[in-house]
């Protein structure tokens, strides 16, 4: 069986003359709003304003940057200069965190051969960041970090007789 591939998927029809749907009616809403404005303002005024719309219809029209369409990349700036941008970014020092309740010699021997708790990665939070952007904005005073419990790790062995290091999680 033979099966015809379709291409030029991204290409879009012609459907006024040379000009697709799109560009069209940019073109037929700039003319719009020069008929329009003929008949409220001067003649020399109207004249630039109907050259400014067809200039504007035709990059809208014609234009694309880096192939997306220019009014894609201004509703992108514009979503990127409205909303707001918090960067935080604090290194949490992992040894801290961690505390081992049950067979403390054995997981820190444990902990040595796998090379060390560094490589075991704390779980992220991402609560309460509201209340923290509200308290940057208002507050004068230095931020005080939330002390949390240091997470319980218990040694467990596989069927194979190998040990293994498991997160304790109590439901209460």
């Amino acid at each position: 069986m033979q099966f015809q591939v379709p291409q030029f998927i991204e290409t879009e029809d012609k459907i006024v003359g040379p000009l697709t749907l799109r560009q069209f009616l940019y073109f037929a809403a700039a003319a719009g709003t020069a008929f329009l404005l003929f008949f409220l303002i001067e003649l020399w005024l109207w004249l630039i304003f109907a050259a400014l719309f067809g200039f504007i219809a035709s990059l809208f029209a014609f234009i694309k940057i880096e192939g997306r369409p220019v009014e894609k990349m201004l509703f992108n700036a514009f979503k990127y200069y409205w909303r707001p941008r918090l960067y935080l970014w604090q290194r949490k020092r992992i040894e801290d965190k961690y505390q081992v309740e049950e067979g403390g010699e054995e997981i820190e021997e444990f902990a040595e051969k796998r090379g060390g708790a560094k490589k075991m990665i704390p779980s992220l939070e991402f609560g309460k960041i509201k209340n923290l952007w509200g308290q940057m904005l208002t507050s004068r005073k230095k931020l005080k970090r939330e002390k949390r419990k240091p997470e319980k790790y218990v040694v467990m062995r596989k069927s194979t007789g190998e040990k293994i290091a498991m997160k304790r999680i109590d439901y209460r």
